[in-house]
């Protein structure tokens, strides 16, 4: 499931956050990596750490196990 933002004040941030876990769960995994994050307030660096950890968690699912 994709965070939620609960803050009244950036909702709009949501759609990201959806869109992301959409990508994910499709297994488009070059649509998250070339999802576009801009900005640079708090939200957005959530928005570009929950990329990054989607990649990160992909990434560590195709590596062999020990």
């Amino acid at each position: 499931m994709a965070p939620v933002v609960t803050s009244n004040a950036n909702p709009h941030y949501q759609k990201h956050f959806d869109r992301l876990f959409a990508l994910a769960k499709a297994g488009d995994w070059d649509g998250v990596g070339n999802y576009e994050v801009k900005g640079s307030n708090s939200y957005s660096k959530l928005v570009a750490r929950y990329q990054r950890d989607l990649l990160a968690l992909h990434a560590a699912s195709e590596s062999p196990a020990w």
